[in-house]
């Protein structure tokens, strides 16, 4: 019961010192960072000033010591021992600045542990002595650099050669973030054995408002996303001892840089009968190389008679199959067609088809007499001429040629002959 009386009554001395009593002494301690295992700060009493220390020296052995306030990093043993609770990391000691300014004054800043300390004996329990310790942890190279995650960056097709494109920066808990200004960075590719794509080179710039280095990829050779649409990089960041590797993925952007090209089977001649023409006429395919702008679609640009027809898709087709005529039209027929893609403005390929009508055996001979009716005189001398028959045909070919002939006429030998027949004309005089 004593005992619990005297508890109660250092806590409730504590309780008063904490809020009235000012602090007696400061207590500096230096430590090394160790990220393994608890560091032992040092003996208190090895710190205290002569005149605490001779309040306790009569018997050491009879001192109580107490952390004031909770406290997450330093712990005192019974024998006044200070050590960390656990690992001491810097960087969890004390906060890291998430953008520090890299100028050197600032970043001689310190890392300093603050804590209190009650020092009671049997003789001073009314009255325990408040001790403040500070504890400098300096710092090591523990902390390896840090990126985000994958990084894809775009860049337009059409970017210039000395185009910049930023990327990422490291971070280096170290030295309360100060190690980033030191970071060195290198470009690599990600295969092993494989050397970097020439096309892009790592940049790095002083940042303007006193920062860590800012990072860039920059464009030294031209971009043909036909060729190549992505590239991948490893960016690596060094403070010396630690890597940290990102993996870059730049994509390339596809502008309309390339015009539609007509497929190397395209025929642009045609021949088709005028009396059975095929439908549609001709099929049209052209292709285009970009990706976004690769969409091609058919124009029909001339048509001077206007007879044909021309779908997106590509099939000439005859507005009406009946309008061609080979023996009243025109023989050849030539319409300028174009293949447009689908950038903005759009680039296209023209092309002139011909379109060639043959012949077919499609009109009756015709004859033309232009008198009717003859009148002869008996007792002429045969053979007699008579009258000229006109026979002719306005198809060509073995279908325009004619054949004359008369029907019997009943005697024996016949009365009326052709006897010479001369093909002047192979079609009938419009007249």
């Amino acid at each position: 019961m004593p005992h619990l009386c005297r508890l109660a009554a250092l806590f409730l001395a504590m309780a008063v010192v904490s809020a009235s009593q000012p602090k007696q002494s400061d207590i500096q301690f230096y430590a090394m960072e160790d990220d393994k295992k608890s560091v032992h700060f040092g003996l208190l009493r090895d710190k205290l000033p002569k005149s605490l220390a001779d309040k306790f020296s009569d018997d050491w052995s009879d001192v109580t010591y107490q952390i004031a306030q909770a406290d997450e990093i330093v712990r005192v043993d019974s024998g006044g021992n200070l050590t960390s609770i656990g690992p001491l990391i810097r960087e969890k000691a004390c906060s890291s600045y998430s953008n520090p300014n890299c100028d050197e004054e600032t970043a001689k800043d310190v890392c300093q542990i603050k804590t209190e300390v009650f020092m009671s004996n049997s003789r001073e329990q009314r009255v325990p002595k408040l001790v403040d310790v500070i504890i400098q942890v300096d710092d090591q190279n523990n902390s390896p650099p840090n990126f985000g995650p994958y990084q894809e960056v775009e860049v337009q097709e059409s970017a210039e050669h000395g185009a910049k494109l930023s990327l990422p920066k490291a971070e280096d808990a170290d030295k309360r973030g100060f190690a980033s200004c030191h970071l060195s960075y290198r470009l690599e590719s990600c295969t092993p054995g494989k050397p970097a794509d020439p096309t892009f080179a790592l940049e790095l710039q002083n940042n303007s408002n006193g920062g860590p280095r800012d990072v860039y990829l920059k464009l030294l050779d031209g971009l043909d996303r036909e060729k190549i649409e992505q590239y991948a990089y490893c960016l690596i960041a060094s403070d010396g001892r630690h890597t940290a590797s990102l993996t870059v993925s730049v994509r390339v952007i596809d502008v309309n840089d390339n015009a539609p090209k007509w497929s190397p089977n395209q025929k642009f001649n045609v021949s088709v009968s005028e009396t059975n023409p095929p439908n549609p006429l001709l099929r049209l395919n052209a292709t285009d190389a970009d990706s976004k702008y690769g969409q091609v679609h058919y124009t029909l640009v001339s048509d001077k008679n206007n007879l044909f027809s021309l779908t997106r898709r590509g099939s000439l087709t005859l507005k009406n199959p009946r309008e061609l005529d080979y023996d009243q039209q025109i023989k050849e027929h030539r319409v300028v067609v174009a293949a447009v893609d689908n950038g903005k403005p759009p680039k296209s390929a023209t092309a002139t088809v011909t379109i060639i009508v043959l012949d077919e055996n499609d009109n009756p001979p015709q004859i033309k007499i232009r008198n009717h009716h003859v009148s002869i005189t008996e007792n002429n001398k045969v053979p007699l001429h008579i009258l000229n028959i006109i026979a002719g045909d306005l198809d060509t070919g073995a279908g325009g040629i004619v054949t004359c002939s008369l029907q019997p006429d009943g005697f024996n030998p016949p009365r009326f002959l052709l006897t010479a027949v001369r093909l002047r004309h192979r079609r009938c005089p419009t007249n």
